[in-house]
């Protein structure tokens, strides 16, 4: 009766894996919606420089510390990010039976929603209300905004090309859904480690901290936080996959290539 129980409060308080669609789709709101109003500054800059919107968000100050251009790299790559998440996850991913409980849906949303309104609230634009585009040219591009930017295009496309990899696993020829059963992943990094994926998320959110100068503090401290529970997540199934398959790669690293 007590295992009974336990089961049943904790099916009752899970949620479907399908339901990671909802953290993009949440992130695709917020990070439009703030890309919009940050490119529209421009135009409404009276209206912004005294709204109680932004104050709330965080601008305490006329100047903040990010410049224009780091802003909008940011967003429009974060704005990407999300909608190609959200594009694998409901029409490309195949989830098992598995749940994911009440708590770390929670967590999801909320993080989400800080990614965009991070970079928001510590752009010089958004807080003193200036002309965006006046602050756009090619030559205030720095060598960080291009080494973000190229770090971030290159993870994206590994990400994705994992993504197509794990899918395939559960698919037949036809690409119809054959089960949900788990196997052991092949192809690109997965031959190096077990989560090249969550490598990937990591590298990507590096690159938001990178077009960002490393000027923005919160930003640091949420790839701090992508970093470790990234890397907990990564080890936690490396070790599921050694103890659910005896011929598993004993070379294969969990989640960065030769070292862990």
């Amino acid at each position: 009766m007590k295992q009974y129980k336990s089961f049943y409060l904790r099916s009752q308080y899970d949620l479907p894996k399908k339901f990671f669609s909802h953290f993009y789709l949440i992130g695709i709101h917020f990070s439009g919606i703030l890309l919009s109003l940050i490119l529209s500054s421009g135009l409404i800059s009276e209206y912004l420089n005294d709204n109680v919107f932004f104050r709330t968000l965080g601008c305490s100050s006329l100047t903040g510390p990010i410049d224009p251009m780091s802003t909008v790299l940011v967003l429009v790559c974060i704005f990407v990010h999300v909608i190609r998440r959200y594009f694998e996850s409901t029409t490309i991913s195949v989830y098992s039976n598995g749940s994911i409980s009440v708590l770390h849906y929670i967590a999801g949303i909320m993080f989400y929603i800080s990614l965009p309104v991070i970079p928001t609230v510590e752009s010089s634009v958004i807080c003193s209300g200036d002309n965006i585009f006046s602050s756009l040219h090619p030559n205030q591009l720095k060598f960080l905004h291009i080494l973000g930017f190229i770090l971030f295009l290159f993870a994206s496309w590994k990400q994705h090309n994992h993504c197509l990899l794990i899918a395939q696993l559960r698919k037949d020829k036809n690409a119809k859904v054959r089960d949900t059963k788990y196997y052991i992943p092949k192809g690109d990094m997965f031959e190096l480690i077990s989560c090249p994926h969550f490598f990937m998320e990591i590298l990507i959110h590096l690159s938001f901290s990178l077009m960002s100068q490393l000027a923005n503090v919160p930003l640091l401290f949420l790839l701090l936080f992508v970093i470790t529970n990234q890397i907990i997540a990564g080890i936690l199934n490396h070790k599921w996959y050694k103890q659910n398959f005896p011929s598993y790669p004993i070379k294969r690293k969990a989640i960065i290539p030769y070292l862990i």
